[in-house]
């Protein structure tokens, strides 16, 4: 902002171009004008794009992902760690072809021996998940917790557990909603220590069709 003391624009008011004139207590003021840049680079739109894209596929796992991604939580929020990570390896495809690729996504992450030959079936109204018990290997332990997550990849639905069954045990079942029959739903399997202080990478076990 200029202040303009005399010459012609000794009294000036309104604007020329992109300069405002206007005056306060006699003294003459001229103010150039600054416009808001409501322009979108194809960079922020594409960025926005990954992150709700994002967004919407890992919130219904929130609290699971609370849960394993909690070692990364020191200078950011567990889901964020979470997020950062699957924008980062899981995204494909640019503009309306942009999917997520759900076999690069991490429900947990950790040093904790992780899921060893892990499967899931269909089991009447169930899905199972079975593993081999590789209790004593480096740091595994037959007390740790299962965590798991089935991810509906048709209605954006999500059931998980984060302390199920223990590695020892071997297998872990869940109840399927009515409504998933017929759509796809990828599976997720980890282990966390019975104490809560050790996470591992999840595993991911495919898609399986939902009948």
């Amino acid at each position: 902002m200029a202040k303009i003391n005399y010459g012609v624009f000794s009294n000036p008011r309104g604007s020329i171009a992109n300069v405002t004139f206007s005056s306060w207590k006699t003294i003459n003021y001229a103010k150039k004008k600054i416009e808001k840049n409501t322009s979108n680079s194809e960079l922020q739109v594409i960025q926005r794009t990954k992150f709700a894209l994002t967004l919407s596929v890992l919130k219904p796992i929130t609290e699971l992902l609370r849960v394993g991604w909690k070692l990364y939580a020191k200078k950011r929020t567990a889901f964020n760690a979470a997020m950062s990570h699957a924008l980062k390896y899981a995204i494909s495809g640019t503009g309306s072809e942009m999917v997520i690729d759900h076999s690069k996504i991490k429900v947990a992450s950790g040093p904790l021996t992780g899921a060893e030959n892990g499967v899931v079936t269909i089991e009447d109204s169930n899905i199972v998940f079975y593993w081999y018990d590789n209790s004593g290997i480096n740091s595994a332990k037959p007390t740790d917790k299962s965590l798991i997550a089935v991810m509906n990849t048709d209605n954006g639905e999500a059931i998980t557990l984060t302390a199920g069954a223990e590695r020892a045990t071997g297998t872990q079942t869940l109840a399927l909603p009515a409504n998933w029959s017929g759509d796809c739903a990828a599976t997720y399997l980890a282990f966390i220590s019975d104490d809560g202080k050790e996470v591992s990478d999840s595993v991911y076990l495919g898609q399986i069709n939902i009948d």
